[in-house]
């Protein structure tokens, strides 16, 4: 994912960190202490993993895929991330368009997916 060789290196290792305690032990079960969370309005459905590297806020928004064809099982999916200064919000044109790519991994089909 671009969106991460394009933050600075300790951000980009706390988020990783994050979704891999994530996808060894989903929620319910993972409790994150804040660094994962699970989103509201228009985002409802959504996860993000979370983190700060001075004064900035990193975000991976996520998505869990129950129903993942040609996979295994479920899949934990980081469809996009975003930067934003401390107490800001993304636009909710940066969240359509979040909508839009999670709407063209669901219409994939075998799923477009990392291993």
């Amino acid at each position: 994912m671009r969106f991460l060789n394009e933050v600075p290196r300790p951000a980009a290792a706390e988020l990783m960190a994050t979704i891999d305690a994530v996808a060894a032990g989903p929620p319910p079960s993972f409790r994150g202490g804040g660094r994962y969370r699970t989103m509201h309005g228009s985002m409802t459905g959504w996860h993000e993993a979370r983190t700060k590297h001075r004064k900035r806020l990193y975000r991976l928004f996520c998505l869990h895929d129950r129903k993942a064809p040609g996979l295994l099982g479920p899949a934990l999916v980081l469809v996009t991330g975003g930067a934003k200064a401390n107490e800001t919000a993304f636009s909710e044109v940066f969240y359509r368009e979040i909508h839009e790519l999670a709407t063209a991994y669901l219409e994939s089909n075998p799923r477009q997916v990392l291993r």
